[in-house]
């Protein structure tokens, strides 16, 4: 069995979905994301998990951000021109 083959957890699930939730994408886009969580297997949830810590709402809303916390989601930005 290799790790492409392991489901994730229930608890790596809600996670995900909180994410989404709180993600920037579209209504539409959140709902095509939740619905294909269940069914990925663990290296698809790190790469989903990646996507949507980028894609959080707005880094000028009321949570506090250091510096390193910006310049992360600046530098993953350059990076992935396309999200």
């Amino acid at each position: 069995m290799s790790i492409y083959d392991n489901m994730i957890s229930g608890g790596y699930v809600m996670r995900l979905i909180g994410l989404v939730k709180r993600s920037s994408f579209p209504r539409e886009v959140q709902d095509e994301l939740i619905d294909s969580i269940p069914g990925m297997n663990n290296i698809e949830a790190l790469e989903m998990e990646e996507l949507l810590s980028m894609n959080q709402l707005d880094i000028t809303q009321l949570s506090i951000y250091t510096n390193e916390d910006i310049n992360k989601r600046l530098n993953w930005l350059d990076e992935n021109e396309d999200y």
